[in-house]
């Protein structure tokens, strides 16, 4: 064993997991573009044709990205949370956290009247190790994922985790 800590992972954790989730996946870029794309279309249809129906429709169209964008950034991701927070209740519980040389481990801390869960994670089983500026994910072959929060761990200890995790192979550091 290298190091060992209790960590308790809140709501805020989560959200900032889905949003990086949600940043990794790219599909904020095509919102984008596309939005560029027929923003300036319709500009472009406006002056040229000095119909203003292409501005209403191009005000129209912009609020209606605001609006889903604002629902995918936000209300969206906090369902997602209630409803994983109602699959698993584990994931919001105070939780141990032991780092071997080739694995790791995380078991729920003992309450009385509720289960413990040890499980065992051998580095050859994650898909991927992504370590934020918040939190450390670790990805199971099953596209679960299990993060730590950094802020319950020492400089010393994230240290520690850190160096050890860069020498596994599918280990990365994403900004």
């Amino acid at each position: 064993m290298i190091l060992k800590f209790v960590f308790t992972p809140n709501v805020d954790d989560f959200l900032d997991y889905q949003k990086f989730r949600l940043k990794q996946t790219k599909i904020a870029n095509i919102y984008y573009f596309l939005f560029a794309f027929m923003f300036a279309g319709s500009i472009y249809f406006a002056i040229t044709s000095k119909d203003l129906t292409y501005l209403i429709s191009t005000a129209i169209f912009a609020v209606a990205f605001v609006v889903i964008y604002f629902y995918d950034r936000n209300i969206k991701i906090k369902k997602e949370v209630k409803k994983y927070q109602k699959i698993d209740s584990s994931y919001l519980t105070a939780n141990e956290f032991i780092l071997y040389h080739n694995a790791i481990e995380i078991n729920t801390v003992k309450e009385e009247g509720k289960p413990v869960i040890d499980t065992v994670y051998p580095f050859a089983t994650l898909r991927a190790i992504l370590e934020t500026d918040k939190a450390y994910y670790f990805v199971l072959a099953n596209a679960e994922v299990r993060f730590v929060p950094k802020r319950d761990i020492g400089e010393e200890n994230i240290k520690i985790i850190s160096d050890t995790l860069k020498k596994i192979p599918n280990y990365k550091f994403v900004k």
